[in-house]
């Protein structure tokens, strides 16, 4: 099925984006390899594969939250996140917090699926260990 809806999305004019994603070609315009486009926009993984600096806030059952350092997972059970919710007004959860604030967030989550990124959003390190 998977080779049969790639070969359906490139013969209608898409271009696959970093194995998760398609976008359409402008008209008349080739596929190439390797093919990295600024004007790929997946809001989830805009989202989720961020910068070291963006809060990403989860919601329903499984879903995770990271802001700064801390990381809150939601209850993965569906049935017993629904029942806790209506019958409890409460949400079982999971919090760990981390060591730092994960500068690294950008470069190893965002660069893989977009192919580039934003440099004034990359923390450097002046050797002290601190970012600046």
């Amino acid at each position: 099925m998977t080779i049969y809806l790639n070969q359906y999305m490139r013969a209608s004019g898409f271009q696959q984006h970093n194995g998760h994603g398609y976008l359409r070609l402008p008209e008349g315009q080739r596929p190439t390899a390797p093919f990295i486009s600024r004007d790929y926009l997946d809001l989830y993984n805009t989202h989720t594969w961020s910068y070291h600096d963006d809060e990403l806030i989860g919601l329903g059952n499984s879903a995770i939250s990271q802001v700064a350092n801390h990381t809150v997972m939601n209850d993965e059970n569906r049935v017993t996140y629904v029942k806790n919710l209506l019958e409890n007004d409460d949400v079982k959860i999971n919090v760990t917090v981390g060591d730092g604030i994960p500068y690294e967030r950008g470069i190893i989550l965002h660069l893989p699926y977009f192919g580039w990124l934003d440099e004034s959003r990359i923390a450097t390190w002046a050797g002290s260990g601190t970012p600046t």
